[in-house]
């Protein structure tokens, strides 16, 4: 994997602080710890100014968009494995969680099985090969709200003094003054740079993803990584001798009209990294607040995937060739997405149950209002991070049936 240098720019920060307002409430999925508008029950609007407050209120916030991010993945997750399951022929009985298994998991397992034996029949009925080429989604995290989150939480920063870092990515954004790196910009015609989305004709440098013609060489899991003489999906490094629909993205010393990747010589607008975000000196559990939450509203591309076979399909499996191909077009993509985005949760998992350990003891000088808010939130945080593992376990049974195909 490609190593980037560390990415640094300034914030002139928002004052705020996040609350956790409860208004009312009903029981959820959980065990009845969030409220009707995703806050957590039991707590109040406001703990005060000290610096005890700001964490704690920050810290709720940020368990309360953990817990409705992950009950919301899960769903999604649940709902396209059903229709992977239901699209190869299976029944709504056949969807029926087994002894304390979740409804998600469920899902998941049956329309694992139901991949492999369709794998299994169209690879006899194929005289070459059969399998999956996909395109990953792309990721990144708002830099602005994840500095402003830290101001919010930790008394000692300054204004205008905390440096983000985006490590192992790139920073993306608008840039209003000279841009240095690459600029991308929306495409449906020729590009003389490399293309992200799709590019028709063909790709005479290297195709990252899918090639639906003939590619020059496959990587490892058999999605194309050489030259295409077809349609290229995913990006084409250079030589895209059609039209690309996406993104063209060039290389870039001035003026961008797009996207500015890499550095600008203002102030980004709408800063964005597409790696992780590192802060040279915060309070560590702000820290682990702040990154739960920006990992909670990862933004993601939509992955893709599509069935490519080699060979002569025989009459009697066709039709088991097109609802696999349908299917896997119409559903496996969203799962790529949602398990990305999953397992970003479930990496903040772990550092925000580090602070859940702290936050009880931290809070005693806020009075029992607090103390029991935090009681509250520590019990939500610890039922939430091990759903999402499990939800995270159900994407990778799936991606497992892909991957051995």
């Amino acid at each position: 994997m490609k190593r980037h240098a560390p990415i640094t720019i300034p914030f002139a920060l928002i004052a705020g602080v996040t609350s956790c307002v409860v208004d009312g409430g009903t029981l959820s999925a959980d065990g009845g710890v969030l409220s009707a508008d995703g806050g957590i029950e039991g707590c109040a609007a406001d703990y005060g100014a000290a610096a005890a407050a700001q964490q704690l209120e920050v810290f709720v916030g940020a368990v309360g968009e953990f817990a409705t991010r992950a009950a919301a993945l899960d769903a999604t997750i649940r709902t396209e494995c059903a229709a992977i399951a239901t699209d190869l022929g299976a029944s709504s009985g056949d969807l029926q969680p087994i002894a304390s298994e979740s409804a998600t998991s469920a899902a998941c397992r049956v329309a694992s099985q139901r991949l492999r034996d369709e794998f299994r029949a169209v690879r006899a009925g194929v005289r070459v090969s059969a399998s999956v080429e996909v395109v990953p989604p792309q990721c990144s995290l708002d830099v602005t709200a994840f500095a402003n989150c830290v101001a919010s939480c930790d008394a000692r920063v300054q204004p205008g003094s905390l440096q983000v870092q985006c490590m192992g990515g790139e920073l993306r954004g608008m840039c209003s003054g000279m841009c240095t790196g690459s600029c991308a910009v929306s495409a449906s015609a020729s590009c003389t740079g490399s293309c992200e989305g799709s590019c028709s004709g063909s790709c005479t440098g290297t195709c990252s993803g899918s090639c639906e013609g003939t590619c020059a060489r496959r990587d490892g899991s058999g999605n194309c990584n050489g030259a295409c003489m077809g349609t290229c999906t995913g990006s084409c490094s250079a030589g895209c001798t059609g039209s690309c629909s996406g993104q063209c993205v060039v290389a870039a010393s001035a003026s961008c009209m797009g996207e500015c990747r890499g550095s600008c010589s203002v102030a980004f607008t709408a800063p964005r990294c597409t790696g992780s975000l590192m802060l040279p000196s915060v309070d560590v559990d702000c820290r682990a607040s702040c990154e739960t939450r920006a990992r909670a509203s990862l933004q993601c591309s939509r992955g893709q995937a599509s069935l490519r076979i080699e060979g002569m399909v025989s009459a009697d499996v066709e039709a088991r060739v097109q609802r696999l191909r349908q299917t896997l077009s119409a559903h496996y993509g969203v799962i790529l997405t949602t398990g990305q985005q999953l397992q970003a949760l479930a990496d903040a998992g772990v550092l925000i149950l580090q602070t859940a350990d702290r936050v009880p003891a931290a809070v005693i000088t806020l009075g029992t209002g607090a103390v029991s808010c935090a009681a509250a939130t520590v019990r939500a945080i610890r039922l939430a991070v091990p759903a999402v593992r499990v939800s995270v376990t159900a994407t990778v049974s799936i991606s497992g049936s892909i991957a051995i195909q």
